[in-house]
């Protein structure tokens, strides 16, 4: 009877051990991969949604000579507009970028500079909502 109870504990305790160690691995996976698919010189923290979708990244394609990078970084979001232009505009605030917004019928377009960065963000309104992020980064 003690030798069955063991047996049962122990397999309880491998089950949630896995678990655990599962749920770490995913999310240290997932974000090792949002990571990995950005440029080196691009902001991690410009893009916080959980739901990216279809992340596509571009390097210095069309790079003038004044510019030291340029990327252009794609993705879908399953997060409301409000959402997202919020986080950006957040973003912008926290980095201190001069920015606006502008609304449209199909896209909500904002762009933020400093002295040496320029990042122009669309945000198609169609279903899911595509993000399109370019970020120029000046000499």
């Amino acid at each position: 009877m003690k030798k069955k109870i063991f047996i049962v504990l122990a397999i309880v305790g491998v089950v949630l051990l896995s678990f655990y160690f599962l749920r770490s691995f995913k999310f240290a996976e997932r974000k090792t991969l949002l990571e990995d698919s950005l440029p080196v010189f691009f902001p991690k923290d410009l893009i916080t949604d959980p739901y990216v979708v279809n992340l596509a990244s571009l390097t210095d394609a069309g790079k003038l000579s004044n510019e030291v990078h340029r990327a252009t970084v794609t993705y879908v979001s399953q997060k409301p507009i409000a959402d997202i232009v919020a986080r950006f505009n957040q973003y912008f605030k926290k980095n201190n970028f001069s920015f606006q917004t502008q609304d449209t019928k199909d896209a909500e377009f904002l762009f933020g500079s400093t002295d040496k960065i320029n990042i122009g963000i669309t945000i198609w309104k169609k279903s899911p909502l595509h993000v399109s992020i370019l970020y120029i980064l000046f000499k």
